[in-house]
């Protein structure tokens, strides 16, 4: 009896235990998730939702996907360097949205709407630093400052009896808490002249304020001080029995939504609970979700109720002390030495809520309501576990035991009241050494086996074969009705228990079935089949017909569906590659947990749901239990959606930038104007949501002037590319969001020069005056062919004339040649008669006349052969002397008439020439023809 009393006590505080860490089960970032450092000092958060961490080696901001750090020198301003520092002890957000810091003992302030950086103090005095509503308040060496956010300057406020400050408050109120090495000073104002000391020679490492405006001391070594309607009291050292803290070193508060006080410590993470006046000090392992470290000098809580918690040398870890999405158990580091696994198969769950795992190589274990591992089964004993290598585990309330069927191993039994095995290897009714699934329906066992379909009665023990199934059936189920579905490579036989016989198979290749089919689960009215790669598909019993879900039909966050179980009537739990799913295929709407890297899911991983709607998946890192409201959550969408940064042409944009696009970051910019050759942009969007943060968002954009339609996403960039001139409107929001929770910037693109309206205007006037000059050039290309058509004309109309003449002149020559040389022949007649001297020369002139008559018609005559290039010169050596001397005489009496001095003189006297005498002859003939006609 007492035993028993005892197990219950345990049992109880193990379901206890069980529920606080499901209350704060802690996630982490570090170095691995971008952080700079190990050490984070301090937290805030700003007007975006954004975190900020203060850790020894910079400043670090996480918008709930990426983690970007400043440390040593930073840029403040173009071309401008500003050496920040390292060890970040402070930070605050102010009045003004900025953010406030100090860094190595330096006052720094971060302008969030034109990311600069700039430095209030100088000379590493600066030791506290404080917010209030209106202004910001830092102690520097002895001295109380605040500055002026309006006109970016500190005013002096007043003296400090100490110089070795550690902490400042300013309660709402106006009251003034110093903290110092040497205790704490109070002021009523920061005018009051007297300033009470308290708790002297009492290190005081952090002053907080509560809602219901209780005032928190905590010191270096001497414990945690509460001011209650103005009384110190000292709460003691009690880590037993929840009456005070569990450790004397107290760091930092926080106060949740319900108005608890969480505060760190040097060993961990307290709570002060105002309803019930207990302590508690957060003991979680770290195997499944505890501290990364315990020593905590950071506390904030966020406009969300997260809680986030800086530690000495473990980065940041987050919880949400009213509930979290899932826990992870890392079965690994718990489970016996020596034993390989791959991953945890199927799961169950005891009438003592115990969980039982099988697992691919490492036998089966329970684990306790607590998370703590029971006990661990493995083969190796003769009255053991057959084999490792477990297939299928199915739990029998009524008789509490647990069938395992393995991989060359056959069925086992373990009766969990004895803590006995039962093997039917040995049998001669034996179903086989290789099992591939079991399923309870009607009180008995169904499996199935390589040699088929079995049935076994746990009353009489014995095996009845049903059928022969397919070679790897490796899972089937039953519904309500005792239909069994059997899954097959592509297909689904549906086989009825209530008369043993096949009564349909499913191809599933005409329902575009490309993938395998991966699990199967039947329900009263038909069954669900998931593949890898094609979706979901559901099977009506009734109708016979196929119902098909798709990421792009119904909101499934991948096509790749590892497993699937039942959670309500309404709703199934599948695993996929991208998440655990919560499914309700009547409105085909899913949500999805997004798990982190290090917790992968895997095809053949379990998936159990629990009678208390709590989902485990199994997988090659541990077990993963999700609740089904974390599905279900109400606080989705209700933190800011922002746009965060901007890249043009695959380059970041910042206020610094010297292409002067942005005069302020992107969430306080309404309006981009780009110019024609900025039209790549990629515009990130955040949304800060850390309380649903693992949970899948799905957001739908459009850019006006540009898509017809929204577009959903998963991702949180958007790219456009040679975006035409002109104005858009990107609008964001989350998936069937409202106008409300819809964010929009405008872009204009302006139009490069060239295609401006004045552009134009000077295309149109080039194009004008270009078609004005082609007209008219040809037009007087036209009218000079014209001319010359004319001219051409004329010319011919005058070379046919003068044809005609020439041919009238030459009959003419012809009718003159005729009685010249009937004059010559008289001549000759008459000159070779005895004549007198005087009468013969006068005869002899006339002929001689008479013949150049004649040449001069025969030169007529050749004027014909001229024109058509038909004459030849007839060249011989002649004396030129003799043929002037002869064509002299001819004009010597015509000389004498006209009284004109008329000689011929030759020097030599004879010149022998290559020449055609006849033509020569017409050359001086004509010379001295015009010398006596113009001469005169």
């Amino acid at each position: 009896m007492k035993k028993n009393i005892i197990y219950l006590l345990t049992l109880l505080l193990l379901c206890c235990f069980r529920q606080n860490i499901h209350a704060e089960y802690f996630r982490n970032l570090n170095l691995g998730n971008g952080l700079s450092q190990f050490s984070v000092m301090s937290i805030c958060q700003d007007s975006l939702g954004r975190m900020w961490f203060g850790t020894h080696e910079g400043i670090n901001i996480y918008d709930g996907h990426h983690i970007r750090y400043y440390k040593g020198w930073v840029e403040s301003g173009p071309g401008e360097k500003l050496w920040l520092g390292n060890s970040i002890d402070y930070i605050h957000c102010g009045n003004d949205g900025n953010i406030y810091f100090i860094a190595d003992r330096n006052l720094f302030t971060y302008d969030i709407r034109c990311e600069r950086f700039s430095q209030l103090t100088t000379g590493n005095q600066t030791s506290a630093l404080t917010t209030t509503d209106t202004a910001i308040w830092y102690t520097r060496h002895d001295t109380l400052f605040v500055w002026d956010t309006q006109k970016k300057q500190s005013l002096y406020v007043r003296n400090l009896p100490d110089n070795n400050i550690t902490a400042l408050t300013i309660t709402r109120n106006g009251n003034i808490y110093i903290g110092t090495d040497n205790g704490i000073y109070i002021a009523q104002n920061a005018t009051d002249p007297n300033m009470k000391h308290q708790l002297q020679n009492k290190g005081v490492h952090t002053i907080f304020e509560s809602s219901s405006r209780e005032i928190w001391i905590g010191t270096y070594m001497d414990g945690l001080y509460r001011i209650i309607n103005g009384k110190l009291t000292n709460v003691p050292y009690s880590p037993h029995d929840g009456k005070g803290t569990s450790d004397r070193q107290i760091r930092q508060f926080t106060e949740d939504s319900q108005h608890n006080i969480w505060f760190g410590t040097f060993s961990g993470l307290e709570k002060y609970n105002p309803q019930t006046g207990l302590y508690t000090k957060i003991q979680i392992p770290q195997h499944v979700g505890g501290l990364s470290h315990p020593s905590l000098f950071a506390l904030y809580t966020d406009r969300q109720g997260i809680i986030w918690l800086g530690s000495y040398y473990g980065g940041v870890s987050y919880f949400n002390p009213g509930k979290e999405e899932y826990l992870h158990y890392n079965y690994q580091s718990h489970a016996q030495p020596g034993i390989y696994y791959s991953y945890i198969g199927e799961m169950v769950q005891d009438n003592e809520r115990n969980l039982w795992i099988s697992t691919d190589g490492g036998g089966i274990s329970q684990i306790g309501p607590g998370w703590n591992l029971l006990k661990q089964f493995t083969a190796g004993k003769s009255d053991g576990l057959p084999h490792n290598n477990i297939k299928s585990i199915v739990y029998d309330p009524h008789r509490n035991n647990l069938y395992i069927g393995t991989y060359l191993g056959g069925l086992s039994r373990y009766d969990i009241r004895q803590h006995t095995f039962h093997n039917y290897r040995n049998r001669a009714d034996n179903p086989g050494d290789i099992i591939y699934h079991l399923e309870i329906w009607n009180d008995k066992l169904y499996l199935t086996t390589r040699k088929g379909l079995f049935c076994l009665d746990p009353d009489t023990d014995t095996f009845q074969f049903l059928s022969n199934t397919s070679s790897f059936c490796e899972y089937f189920d039953i519904s309500p009705q005792g239909t069994l579905y059997i899954m097959g490579w592509n297909y689904v036989d549906i086989f009825s228990l209530t008369d043993n016989t096949l009564t349909r198979r499913i191809s599933m290749t005409p329902y575009d079935c490309y993938g395998n089919l991966s699990h199967i689960l039947a329900t009263d009215q038909g069954a669900y089949i998931s593949t890898l790669g094609s979706g979901i598909y559901f099977y009506n019993a009734k109708s016979h017909e196929v119902t098909h879900y798709t990421h792009a039909n119904s909101q499934l966050p991948s096509d790749y569906c590892y497993n699937i179980a039942r959670v309500d009537e309404h709703s199934i739990a599948i695993s996929t590659d991208k998440g655990i799913t919560l499914f309700t295929p009547e409105k085909r709407q899913a949500s999805t947990i997004v798990l982190p890297a290090e917790i992968p899911l895997i095809y053949g991983g379990g998936l159990y749901v629990s009678p208390q709607h709590e989902i485990y998946i199994g997988g090659p890192k541990g077990i993963t239990m999700v609740p089904a409201e974390s599905f279900r959550s109400n606080a989705a969408h209700n933190s800011p959606l922002y746009f965060s940064r901007l890249w043009i042409n695959n380059r970041l944009v910042t206020p610094l930038s010297a292409d002067n696009i942005l005069d302020q970051t992107l969430p306080f910019t309404h309006k981009l104007k780009l110019k024609h050759n900025q039209n790549n942009c990629i515009i990130e969007f955040t949304y800060s949501d850390h309380k649903e943060q693992s949970r899948r968002q799905t957001f739908e954009y459009k850019l006006e002037g540009f898509d017809d339609k929204w577009i959903s996403t998963s991702a949180n960039e958007i790219h456009y590319t040679n975006l035409d001139p002109g104005n858009y409107t990107l609008k964001v929001r989350p998936q069937q969001g409202s106008e409300e929770q819809t964010i929009s910037l405008q872009i204009h693109i302006s139009t490069p020069w060239y295609s401006t309206i004045w552009a134009w205007m000077l295309y149109l006037i080039t194009i004008g005056a270009g078609s004005f000059w082609f007209v008219r050039n040809k037009l007087a290309k036209r009218a000079l062919a014209l001319s010359l058509e004319k001219e051409r004309f004329e010319k011919q109309h005058i070379e046919e004339v003068n044809r005609a003449k020439l041919v009238f002149f030459t009959n003419v020559s012809h009718e003159f040649r005729t009685p010249l040389t009937l004059i010559i022949s008289h001549l000759d007649a008459l000159l070779q008669e005895q004549l007198p001297v005087q009468l013969y020369n006068k005869l002899l002139k006339i002929k001689q006349n008479t013949q150049y008559m004649t040449n001069l018609i025969t030169e007529l005559l050749d004027f014909r052969k001229f024109t058509q290039n038909h004459v030849i010169l007839h060249l011989a050596s002649q004396d030129i002397c003799l043929m002037l001397e002869e064509i002299y005489l001819t004009f010597t009496d015509y000389a004498q008439q006209r009284k004109i001095d008329y000689t011929f003189e030759s020097e030599p006297k004879n010149i022998l020439c290559w020449i055609d005498r006849t033509q020569m002859e017409k050359v001086f003939f004509n010379l001295l023809s015009n010398a006596f006609k113009y001469g005169a």
